[in-house]
């Protein structure tokens, strides 16, 4: 096996790691269970404002960054096929580029929705 292919095998089981990490982290945000912390979740101004702030801010986000699994599972399968395929190393670079050009625009998206519904909330109690 060269060492193109175990990087190729590594970073898909980089990939499969993050998925599984983000499907917990969105698991816990749609239950209302990922208490505020420094680590996970949509840390912004307006979710770190309050336990009702940050409840309804990673319940709205969840939604949109869920939709990181399948970009990180395919990543993760592109990668694994470009390993034993015995692919070129720049696909490495542009499974890693297109895939986090996706995850920046859905981790845009996620923190606008969890904004959003702080704001919501807000209003709500007032």
């Amino acid at each position: 096996m060269t060492s193109q292919s175990v990087a190729g095998i590594v970073l898909s089981g980089i990939f499969a790691v993050a998925a599984v990490i983000v499907g917990v982290i969105a698991g816990k945000s749609r239950k209302g269970t990922l208490r505020r912390n420094s680590f996970a979740g949509m840390r912004s101004k307006e979710t770190r404002s309050g336990d009702a702030a940050w409840r309804a801010g990673q319940h709205a986000a969840q939604r949109k960054y869920v939709r990181l699994i399948p970009v990180l599972v395919l990543a993760a399968v592109a990668s694994l096929v470009n390993a034993f395929l015995g692919g070129p190393s720049w696909v490495y670079v542009v499974i890693v580029v297109t895939s986090g050009s996706v995850d920046a625009v859905i981790a845009l998206s996620s923190t606008t929705a969890a904004r959003a519904a702080v704001r919501e909330e807000r209003r709500h109690l007032d």
